[in-house]
């Protein structure tokens, strides 16, 4: 069984009010994933397109800084593992990460994140190979090159949707 993350596109934070027909905010969804950026709808995780015969144990988004995941977590309690991809000194270093604990009937945001920092510079940090230990989602992979990726502990009971700014001149 292989784990994989789902590529998620972001909903543009400025086209949606925090109240009405396409709320922002804590309305309890089904668990899943917005991977396509709708703010309508969440996707099962088991129907997720990067669902391959193993579980969708995170995400993956091309980071430019001003882009935050909404969560919505139900009955069970479990875990985010913000997959830091920069290097100290240019050295692979062993599986490293920011976790944060998401309890059970919660909701919430993690990041922004800087795109320095978290986007993965290669796969050789997450692929089990090179000193670099497997992250909880499996090998970054090619896909994953230059991406921010979260895992989860668990998503039986998690919703979760991209959001982003739109910048202002």
């Amino acid at each position: 069984m292989v784990n994989v993350r789902q590529t998620v596109t972001p909903v543009s934070m400025n086209q949606y009010a925090f109240a009405g027909a396409t709320p922002v905010g804590a309305v309890a969804p089904a668990a899943g994933c917005d991977y396509a950026g709708a703010n309508t709808t969440f996707t099962a995780w088991g129907s997720l397109p990067a669902f391959a015969g193993g579980p969708v144990l995170g995400v993956q988004y091309a980071n430019n800084g001003s882009q935050w995941l909404w969560f919505y977590n139900g009955a069970t309690a479990t875990a985010a593992y913000i997959l830091i991809g920069q290097k100290a000194g240019g050295i692979v270093q062993l599986y490293s990460q920011e976790t944060v604990t998401i309890a059970a009937t919660s909701y919430g945001f993690l990041g922004p994140y800087s795109p320095s920092a978290f986007n993965q510079g290669d796969i050789a940090q997450f692929g089990g190979t090179g000193g670099g230990g497997a992250a909880p989602g499996g090998v970054i992979g090619a896909a994953g090159q230059g991406l921010t990726c979260i895992d989860f502990l668990n998503t039986t009971t998690l919703a979760v949707r991209l959001y982003q700014t739109g910048t202002v001149t």
